[in-house]
C-alpha cells in the first residue's frame, strides 16, 4: 500500500462562496481582471464572452480549477488548467443553462474536451445546448449503440459541427503543463451491448458499466471519477493499479447508489487513513433515493468527508502546481 501523501495547508482550509473570504477574494480577482465584458446573449449567437478566451479565476496561486456542478439529479464536471478547460458530463436536458453559467464564470469560449462518461440522458442531456454555444475540439464517449433521441441527437450534432467522436482505450492520455488525465476504464469486453447481467437492484444493461473512467492528475493532487460504473467498473479499476491511497477526491460513482462505491475501491483509495473528500451529485428529495444510506456509511467507515450537491450546492477546488489545494461549496 503505498504511502498517504502529507497534506498541506490548503487542503484542510475549507471556505463557503457566500461568506466574507470568498466574497472579497471573488471582488479582488474580478477587478483586477478587469471583469467580464456586459451584455447579453444577442442575435448574433455569441455569448459576450467568446470574443476572447479570458484567463479563469483561479486564486493564489492556483493552476487548476475543478468544480463539480450543481445540476440536480444528474452530472456534470468541469476541469480548467493551464487555460485548457475540459468538461466531464453536462447534466440533463435542463442542464445546460447550468454549465454554461460555469463555463462563463471560467471565461470558456471553446472546449478542449468533453468527456460524455456514457448514454444515459442525466451525463448527456445538457450537451447540446452547451456545443451549440461552446464549441468543443473533440469528445471522448464509450463505444455503444445509439439507442435514445438524446443520443442519437448529440452523435448528429457532432457531426454537424465537425467535432471528432472518439472512443478511447484505457491508458489514453490529455494533458497540460501542470494537468494530466488518463483513460483507465472500461476495458474493451465491457463496452457496448455484451455487458447485460443484471445489477443487484434487477436491472439489466443500462449503459452503466460503459461508463469511462478516468483520472486527474494535478501535482500530488488526484482525482477520480467514473460516471455511472458500478462493481464491474471499479473491479476494472482497481485491476489497473491506479487505484491508490494517493487519491485525494472521489466522484462518488452513480450519484451514491448502492450498486457502486464498493467497500474494494473505497479503501484502495482512502488507504486506511481519514480525510479524503468523497463528492456526490445528487438532486435534492430525488425519488431514487440517492445518495443511498448503505453508501454514505460505506464512506464514513473508509473515513471520507462527504460533500453533497444537494446540501452543499457546487463544489470547487483550487489547487496549486505541488497538488496543494483549497476547497469551496455554495453552502456549508
Amino acid at each position: 500500500m503505498r504511502k498517504k501523501k502529507r497534506r498541506n495547508m490548503g487542503k484542510d482550509r475549507w471556505k463557503n462562496r457566500r461568506g466574507p473570504v470568498w466574497g472579497l477574494l471573488g471582488l479582488l480577482i474580478f477587478l483586477t481582471a478587469g471583469g467580464y465584458t456586459a451584455g447579453h446573449y444577442g442575435q448574433s449567437g455569441a455569448w459576450p464572452w467568446q470574443k476572447e478566451q479570458a484567463a479563469a479565476p483561479l486564486a493564489g496561486n492556483a493552476v487548476t480549477a475543478v468544480e463539480v456542478l450543481d445540476v440536480g439529479q444528474a452530472s456534470s464536471m468541469l476541469i480548467v488548467c493551464d487555460g485548457k478547460a475540459v468538461l466531464i458530463d453536462t447534466g440533463d436536458t435542463d442542464s445546460g443553462s447550468t454549465v454554461l453559467s460555469a463555463l462563463k464564470k471560467y471565461g470558456i469560449s471553446r472546449l478542449d474536451l468533453l468527456i460524455l462518461t456514457h448514454a444515459h440522458a442525466d451525463h448527456i442531456g445538457g450537451a447540446s445546448a452547451v456545443l451549440a454555444q461552446v464549441p468543443a475540439e473533440q469528445i471522448w464517449m464509450p463505444d455503444v449503440e445509439a439507442s435514445t433521441g438524446v443520443y442519437n441527437y448529440l452523435l448528429q450534432q457532432a457531426e454537424r459541427q465537425d467535432i471528432p467522436v472518439i472512443q478511447p482505450e484505457p491508458g489514453t492520455v490529455w494533458g497540460t503543463e501542470h494537468g494530466r488525465l488518463e483513460v483507465l476504464a472500461p476495458e474493451k469486453e465491457w463496452l457496448g451491448r455484451e455487458i447485460r447481467d443484471a445489477d443487484e437492484a434487477g436491472d439489466a444493461f443500462d449503459y452503466n458499466d460503459s461508463s469511462l473512467g478516468v483520472r486527474f492528475d494535478c501535482g500530488d493532487f488526484s482525482l477520480l471519477c467514473y460516471g455511472d460504473g458500478e462493481l464491474p467498473t471499479e473491479k476494472q479499476l482497481l485491476k489497473t493499479g491506479k487505484v491508490t491511497a494517493d487519491i485525494d477526491v472521489l466522484i462518488v460513482a452513480h450519484h451514491g447508489s448502492s450498486n457502486a462505491s464498493g467497500k474494494e475501491l473505497l479503501e484502495a483509495v482512502s488507504g486506511g487513513r481519514p480525510g479524503d473528500i468523497a463528492v456526490i451529485s445528487a438532486g435534492k428529495g430525488n425519488s431514487y433515493g440517492h445518495p443511498t444510506e448503505k453508501v454514505l456509511d460505506r464512506l464514513e467507515d473508509a473515513g471520507f468527508r462527504i460533500l453533497r450537491t444537494d446540501e452543499n450546492g457546487a463544489v470547487s477546488f483550487q489547487v496549486d502546481a505541488e497538488g496543494g489545494f483549497d476547497v469551496c461549496t455554495d453552502y456549508k
